[in-house]
C-alpha cells in the first residue's frame, strides 16, 4: 500500500547563458538552458524492500521517482535479473513493524555535493517526521559533514544500512527525488537554505570575495595555484579550504560571500548558501556539454554564473579527474568582469 501527497508542484526552469559566454561555446550550454522539474511528493509505503543505495522496491519493481537519474533517465538502472539477485542472494533484514522509517539517500549521497543538493533537501521535506521516526542511512555516511548537517536537523535515531543486504521495511516514509541530477526544484533548495540559516548563526565572515582551493585534494587541482592565489589575493579574494571548516561555518562563510571562484568540485555546491544576485565563476576543463552541474545550480539559487575553460594537465582526463592549468591573463579578464 502506498499513499502519496504532493508537497511541491512541477516547474520549468529557463536559464540564461553564462555572463561571460563566448559565442562559439554557446552550444556547450544549450542542453541545460531549459529544465522541467517534476512535482515532488512525500510517500508513505508499506511492506517494501530497499538497499543501502537508496533504491526502494515493491515486489520486483523499483518504485518510480525514488531513484536518482540524470536527464536521460540513467544513473542506477536495475534489470529484472539485478532485482532477482538482490532478493535471492542478499541476506534479508526485517525492520521493526512498530516503527516508521525515513529514507533520503541515493547511490552518491556519501559525497558532499550529492548529500547537500539531493539527500538533505529530502530530509528537509521529512523533518516533521523526525520526532517519532528512525532515519535510515548507509554506513558510509559517517563523514564530518554528514554528522554536522544531521545535528542541525536534530536527528538522534539512525538505523545504519550495510551493503549487500535487502532490508524489508513494514512502514517507510520517503520523498520522490527533488529533480534529476543537477536540475533541482528551486523552491525546495531555497526553503532548505532558509532553514539551515535559521539553525546556524552567520557569525563567521571571511569577506565578500572567496576563492575555493583544492590544494589538499588528491585530484582536480589547479597546477599553477600559487600564481592564481597570488593574483586573487591582490584582487581582494580570501582562500578557503572548506574541509577545514564545520558545516555551519561553511554556511556562514557563503552567506557573507558575494563573489566566488573555484575549480569544478564539491566545494562549489556551497554556492546555495550565498545570497541571491551573487556571482560565481567555475574553473573547469572543457568537455562536450555534459557535467554542467554548477552552471545549473547557480541558476537554481539566482546567482550570476561565469566560467573559464582551462587546459588539462593530463590529456584525456575527465572533468571529474583533471588537474587544470589556469590561463592567468584570461582569469584576470574574467575576474575584472565579475567585479565590474
Amino acid at each position: 500500500m502506498t499513499t502519496s501527497r504532493e508537497v511541491f508542484g512541477s516547474t520549468t526552469i529557463s536559464r540564461k547563458l553564462p555572463v561571460n559566454i563566448v559565442p562559439e561555446e554557446e552550444a556547450l550550454f544549450a542542453k541545460p538552458l531549459l529544465a522541467h522539474i517534476e512535482d515532488v511528493r512525500v510517500l508513505q509505503l508499506s511492506n517494501v524492500s530497499l538497499t543501502s543505495q537508496g533504491v526502494i522496491f515493491s515486489g520486483l519493481t523499483p518504485i518510480s521517482g525514488l531513484t536518482l537519474t540524470n536527464d536521460n533517465g540513467e544513473i542506477v538502472p536495475y534489470s529484472l535479473w539485478d532485482i532477482l539477485k538482490i532478493r535471492l542472494f542478499n541476506p534479508t533484514i526485517l525492520l521493526d513493524c512498530g516503527i516508521d522509517y525515513l529514507l533520503i539517500d541515493n547511490i552518491y549521497s556519501h559525497t558532499y555535493y550529492h548529500w547537500v543538493t539531493e539527500a538533505l533537501p529530502r530530509l528537509f521535506l521529512l523533518k516533521e517526521k523526525l520526532a517519532r521516526a528512525v532515519l535510515l542511512l548507509p554506513n558510509n555516511h559517517i563523514q564530518r559533514f554528514h554528522e554536522e548537517a544531521l545535528t542541525l536537523f536534530d536527528v538522534h535515531r539512525i538505523q545504519w544500512l550495510k551493503d549487500g543486504r535487502r532490508y524489508a521495511v513494514p512502514h517507510l516514509i520517503s520523498s520522490t527525488q527533488i529533480g534529476k541530477m543537477a536540475n533541482y526544484h528551486p523552491v525546495i533548495i531555497k526553503e532548505m537554505v532558509k532553514y539551515f540559516k535559521s539553525k546556524a548563526p552567520q557569525l563567521l565572515d571571511y569577506g565578500e570575495k572567496i576563492y575555493i582551493s583544492r590544494g589538499s585534494a588528491l585530484k582536480r587541482r589547479v597546477t599553477n595555484e600559487l600564481e592564481v592565489e597570488s593574483y586573487l589575493e591582490s584582487a581582494g579574494f580570501r582562500k578557503i579550504q572548506f574541509e577545514h571548516h564545520s558545516f555551519a561555518e561553511q554556511i556562514s562563510i557563503m552567506h557573507h560571500c558575494r563573489v566566488l571562484v573555484g575549480i569544478h568540485g564539491a566545494g562549489l555546491a556551497n554556492m546555495i548558501f550565498m545570497e541571491p544576485a551573487g556571482r560565481v565563476m567555475e574553473l573547469r576543463k572543457k568537455d562536450n556539454g555534459e557535467n554542467y552541474f554548477y552552471f545549473s545550480l547557480a541558476s537554481t539559487v539566482d546567482l550570476d554564473y561565469y566560467y573559464q575553460f582551462c587546459d588539462s594537465a593530463v590529456e584525456n582526463a575527465s572533468v571529474q579527474d583533471a588537474d587544470i592549468i589556469v590561463d592567468l591573463e584570461k582569469l584576470k579578464a574574467n575576474v575584472k568582469l565579475m567585479l565590474s
